[in-house]
């Protein structure tokens, strides 16, 4: 069994950053299912993982000093994984002695986050999703 649990629904786009962070470095994880269209990120069990009933969250058994640890938000996720597996697979972010290339890489993804993609997300929900 993986020591990597990722929480979602299929449908989420943030569930699918989150897996292409996954395959691209080859981390085994588990998924496990959470029906958006059932509110299951509004339990009582899930909203313990995330307070804000939002996936995906992740759970690292195998977190740092081997303690575990529980995240949410995929960009969050996304850099947690990336530098935790830093040499496996392809390289997602720039070497983190440079600060200059950090900071392109943070100004990048934050107006993708701001400008981008939270934005189409907004619209795909209500054009496919809410009718």
């Amino acid at each position: 069994m993986a020591s990597l649990k990722v929480y979602g629904d299929h449908l989420s786009p943030y569930l699918t950053i989150v897996k292409l962070v996954l395959a691209e470095k080859g981390i085994d994880f588990q998924l496990v299912p959470i029906s958006l269209y059932k509110a299951e990120q509004k339990t009582p069990e899930f909203l313990k993982l995330n307070p804000w009933g939002k996936v995906p969250v992740m759970e690292d058994e195998d977190g740092p000093n081997g303690m575990p640890l529980v995240l949410a938000e995929s960009r969050a996720i996304s850099i947690y994984l990336a530098k935790k597996y830093w040499d496996a697979g392809t390289p997602l972010m720039p070497d983190p002695s440079d600060p200059a290339a950090i900071g392109r890489f943070s100004e990048a993804m934050l107006a993708e986050t701001l400008y981008i993609g939270t934005p189409a997300i907004e619209v795909a929900v209500e054009k496919f999703i809410k009718p």
